[in-house]
């Protein structure tokens, strides 16, 4: 079931929602505009919020993800995603 689309970084990764349940889980299908992937292959990506006293836990999880772009794709998550998140939770805290 497609719930929205989305797009980031001028449409190089793209997607739709799949399952989004209020405070606690997002489940989104991610296609990446590359030389030799399908525009039909999408992995897919689950994020699960747990509250806690202080803040909240955030479990991800990447399935479906080609092979030889494993550890690429895990130095993408922590470069444009996770670090910037980080900073800037520093920054507003």
């Amino acid at each position: 079931m497609r719930l929205g689309g989305f797009s980031v970084f001028d449409g190089y990764c793209y997607g739709y929602n799949i399952e989004l349940k209020v405070e606690n889980k997002i489940v989104q299908a991610w296609n990446f505009k590359e030389d030799g992937r399908p525009s039909d292959h999408y992995s897919t990506c689950s994020f699960i919020l747990k509250p806690l006293p202080d803040g909240c836990l955030l479990t991800f999880e990447q399935t479906n993800i080609p092979e030889h772009k494993d550890e690429a794709l895990k130095e993408g998550w922590n470069e444009y995603y996770w670090e910037p998140i980080k900073n800037y939770l520093k920054q507003i805290s």
